[in-house]
């Protein structure tokens, strides 16, 4: 979810062409899409541990006899 809202986020700044108003002038939507794109990888991330641990709790219930 974070993600799409850094995408979309992404998008309109990309569309309207902002820029800081600070020394160094990098575009905004350039920052956004960093935002967006930690935020896919932190949700990948997720999901492998999510299922790492499933498989785990598998292993463990196997181990047990139930």
């Amino acid at each position: 979810m974070l993600c799409y809202y850094g995408l979309r986020a992404t998008i309109g700044e990309f569309q309207a062409g902002t820029l800081p108003d600070k020394d160094l002038r990098i575009a905004n939507w350039l920052m956004t899409a960093v935002f967006a794109f930690s935020f896919l990888a932190l949700a990948i991330e997720f999901l492998f541990r999510f299922r790492r641990a499933s498989d785990i709790v598998a292993e463990e219930k196997a181990a047990r006899g139930f």
